[in-house]
Formats: C-alpha cells, sequence, structure tokens
C-alpha cells in the first residue's frame, strides 16, 4: 500500500472506502457525510443540540442494571459517544 492508502468498493453502488494506512480505519464516504448532516440538522436542529443528546445518553449508562452489558461493552459505547461529542463540539 502507498502513502495516500488504497480504495475499496464496488462503483455501481456508489460506494468508496479509503483505508488509512496506520490503522486500516474506514472513513466516511461523501454520501455518507451528507447523511449523517441531514441527521443532525433535521433530526437535532444543529451538532450542540445532539451533542447534549449523546451527553445525556452518557448519563443514562450509569442507571443500566448490572449485567444487562459487560463493562467492556459500556466502555466501548462511552468511548464512540465522547469522540463523536468531541467532533460536534469542534
Amino acid at each position: 500500500m502507498d502513502n495516500l492508502g488504497r480504495y475499496i468498493g464496488l462503483e455501481n453502488q456508489k460506494r468508496f472506502w479509503i483505508l488509512d494506512e496506520e490503522n486500516d480505519a474506514m472513513k466516511l464516504t461523501e454520501e455518507q457525510l451528507a447523511q449523517l448532516n441531514e441527521l443532525v440538522k433535521d433530526g437535532y436542529g444543529g451538532p450542540a443540540e445532539l451533542a447534549k443528546v449523546l451527553d445525556l445518553g452518557i448519563e443514562m449508562l450509569f442507571y443500566v442494571e448490572q449485567e444487562a452489558f459487560t463493562q467492556r461493552e459500556v466502555q466501548q459505547v462511552v468511548t464512540a459517544l465522547r469522540g463523536i461529542i468531541g467532533v460536534l463540539r469542534g
């Protein structure tokens, strides 16, 4: 793989993934970014409001019944939510 990464996908579905050379993490396509922007705008009025809702979701995780999920599963959700919140707040 070169320094620019590589593209994989199906042209007829207009979906392409860019694999990051360091960790092979998938990045959002332009279509996915547009859908996410629409969701944030139409569903929540903007990034700040969605960040508030996600913060509330993190708070709710503290009240999940014991043994409903593993500690690791809850930590993964919190990590993902905090990452999204950080991006939304810029």
